[in-house]
């Protein structure tokens, strides 16, 4: 932990004398959707929950809500749910502290941290007896469960604009029109009247706001809404609806939208259109939109980049509902979506791949992964989420650039990858030469290994070659070598129950940054 100025980005809902009180903007990983900042969680679970008897301010959850968790026991993060939340107006000024990857976060000063001591034991350390140097139990791998399938998802979030119409097949038409039309009426609460709502079930065209409420209403399978549409349009949310725009196709495999969607917020304009003068992008966004059934038109310029438009309105809208992509001043203001955050791995994947193809670099001479951003915001949400990949970063906030570095995170990385092939082969090349980084220091001392190593009865040459450079602190321990000696240690101990070269080896996890 350095510079204890501006923090933010971790929180735990519990109660104020348990000494886990964090500001109302720290921001809370839920295990099965985008971090909240703790005013909100709060908020969520006292509209739906029930009041704590004997407490003011404290509620518990109407159904299990799991959030990001270290586990002592195992020293590992897990899913645990929320026994209750509860607000309490501080006494004291909250004291605020920065680590050393970038995160922030305040809480009060009896708050306790985790934090790690030259024995490589984890204790508890309240806020204010923090200084600057100790080092502080950090996540670098949080619990993801995915909240539901991408298609229906995109159709929920789609249906809060009342502008998209679409087409279903005539088969799928008939199902709706099975049912009474008094009682489809009524289960859509539409804005239309009722003669018009009529002649969207004859025509097999519906808002696609009334057809979701319907299937919602009616037990059909929004899945199977899904497979039938066979264009999306934009119309506007008046009666009479505006002009269509081109439609969109929605593809069995959602990838390619997710992509064009990273692939926009990296390089993409308010107006519909992406400026890159990359070939081999061009080609790869021609490629995603043609899986929505869109064309692309560039347009070169001799003396800016080139611009490649992208679809119409109703692309544009569906960005903004589903995504949140901005409707003005979209550099400063862009975050991560709760939509890919709710997203499974693949294509979380596709988002960031699209992003980084856009606006990533991939550094030879800091060996790094970086990404630089006008919003802060968008950094801060993006380092969130590659934790759902176990990869840790370090988000400079002088220069706005995250940084993944080192051969744990890296390699993980690879999950997401490159799609521009010069990128992925520079990463790739960066790979196999990585090390460790910063985020993968251990930085317990040599004295510590001395003390085991000596009790297990031996020498430094039957640890390994080079290994007395860590029990003299002419290097420091990393996750893979302090791994690499407790395993040792283990091989050559006779009492198989020595907690010291278990605590070692948890240090070796790949679920905690020590910063």
């Amino acid at each position: 932990m350095d510079e204890p100025e501006n923090i933010r980005n971790i929180a735990i809902a519990a109660h104020v004398d348990h000494g886990k009180c964090v500001s109302g903007d720290a921001r809370v990983s839920l295990a099965d959707g985008p971090p909240l900042p703790a005013r909100e969680l709060f908020e969520d679970v006292r509209e739906t929950g029930e009041p704590r008897p004997d407490e003011d301010e404290a509620y518990e959850p109407s159904e299990p809500l799991g959030v990001a968790s270290f586990d002592r026991t195992e020293d590992e993060m897990v899913a645990a749910d929320i026994e209750y939340a509860c607000r309490r107006e501080a006494d004291d000024p909250l004291v605020a502290l920065r680590t050393s990857n970038g995160h922030v976060m305040e809480t009060t000063p009896e708050h306790r941290y985790l934090v790690l001591t030259e024995r490589g034991v984890m204790e508890f350390e309240r806020a204010d007896g923090i200084e600057e140097g100790d080092v502080v139990v950090g996540a670098r791998k949080t619990p993801a469960r995915s909240s539901g399938s991408a298609k229906t998802g995109l159709l929920r979030e789609l249906a809060t604009d009342y502008g998209f119409y679409v087409d279903v097949t005539g088969t799928f038409a008939e199902r709706i029109d099975a049912h009474d039309r008094d009682a489809l009426y009524e289960a859509t609460d539409s804005e239309l009247k009722r003669d018009s709502f009529d002649h969207a079930i004859w025509r097999g065209q519906f808002r696609l706001r009334d057809i979701v409420s319907v299937c919602e209403s009616f037990d059909i399978p929004l899945a199977d809404l899904y497979e039938s549409v066979e264009s999306l349009n934009y119309r506007g949310s008046d009666r009479r609806g505006e002009h269509s725009s081109l439609a969109v196709d929605l593809p069995d495999d959602l990838e390619p939208l997710f992509y064009l969607a990273g692939a926009f917020f990296g390089d993409g304009d308010v107006q519909g259109s992406i400026t890159n003068d990359d070939p081999e992008m061009k080609a790869l966004i021609e490629e995603s939109a043609d899986a929505l059934g869109l064309e692309t038109i560039v347009r070169e310029f001799d003396e800016r980049g080139d611009r490649i438009e992208v679809g119409g309105k109703t692309l544009t809208r569906l960005l903004q509902a589903a995504f949140e992509y901005p409707a003005e001043e979209k550099s400063a203001s862009i975050r991560v979506p709760e939509f890919v955050f709710e997203a499974d791995r693949a294509h979380a994947a596709a988002f960031v791949r699209g992003y980084m193809d856009a606006d990533g670099t991939v550094e030879e001479n800091r060996s790094a992964v970086s990404v630089y951003s006008a919003s802060p915001g968008m950094l801060e949400d993006l380092q969130l989420l590659l934790y759902q990949f176990d990869v840790a970063s370090k988000l400079n906030r002088s220069n706005t650039t995250l940084y993944v570095s080192g051969q744990l995170s890296l390699a993980n990385f690879a999950e997401i990858g490159f799609g521009l092939s010069r990128k992925q082969e520079r990463f790739e090349t960066l790979l196999d030469a990585a090390s460790a980084a910063d985020v993968d220091r251990v930085p317990i001392s040599g004295e510590t290994l001395r003390e085991v190593r000596e009790d297990v009865g031996a020498t430094q040459t039957d640890i390994f070659e080079s290994y007395d450079s860590y029990e003299t602190d002419h290097v420091g321990l990393t996750k893979q070598s302090v791994g690499r000696v407790a395993d040792r240690f283990a091989q050559l101990d006779e009492d198989p129950t020595d907690v010291r070269i278990e605590r070692l080896q948890r240090l070796a996890r790949a679920d905690t940054s020590f910063v």
